[in-house]
């Protein structure tokens, strides 16, 4: 193979044995769709707008192969600003845009929880594609982590959801996986942590 240097006009072309390299190695382009992403910075959601949480992660067009499984993590905090008790609803995304605008593989629903102040939760979510193309197919699932009665979802320490259908998606274009929340009243969730990657 060829590996292009940055700045240089010249290629390495490495056919047996080892190859060494002092200095400093620059790559430049597009990360491939098995390099996981994660957010720098913490987001808060203290209204009642759906919110896109996690990074963009996108999947080249043909870029995926039939059976394959990326995960998506969510950690973070959450705080009942007496601003009602109404359902908080967890979106796991899969599409062509890269916003909440992308379809919902899976969601998970419940009311959140009172008087809690900074309680601590993790979601993990799970998409697989089943078959490829045009009109290619995925599934999901979605697992909750948190303190019961207190936390993000009210009357929960775990709780599982899983999709009870396929879900069309384009595979010949590039697709986005990540995830959204949106509560029905302001309290305070905010999003320490958000990862998206292969399985």
């Amino acid at each position: 193979m060829s590996i292009p240097l940055n700045h240089n006009t010249d290629t390495i072309t490495p056919s047996t044995g080892t190859l060494a390299i002092s200095g400093n190695l620059t790559v430049s382009g597009t990360a491939p769709a098995y390099i996981p992403t994660s957010i720098t910075s913490t987001t808060t959601i203290s209204n009642t707008t759906d919110t896109y949480v996690t990074p963009v992660f996108s999947i080249p067009a043909n870029g995926v192969a039939a059976g394959a499984t990326y995960m998506v993590t969510v950690a973070g905090t959450y705080t009942y600003a007496s601003a009602g008790t109404g359902n908080i609803t967890i979106n796991l995304r899969l599409g062509t845009a890269g916003t909440t605008s992308d379809n919902v593989v899976v969601n998970m629903v419940s009311t959140c929880g009172t008087g809690s102040t900074n309680t601590s939760f993790v979601i993990n979510a799970y998409v697989t594609f089943r078959s490829l193309g045009s009109s290619g197919t995925s599934v999901g699932s979605i697992v909750y982590n948190g303190d019961v009665g207190l936390g993000l979802l009210a009357t929960y320490q775990t709780r599982t959801a899983a999709a009870t259908s396929t879900t069309n998606v384009n595979t010949t274009a590039t697709m986005y996986i990540g995830m959204s929340i949106q509560q029905a009243n302001a309290n305070t969730i905010t999003i320490t942590e958000a990862f998206v990657g292969p399985a």
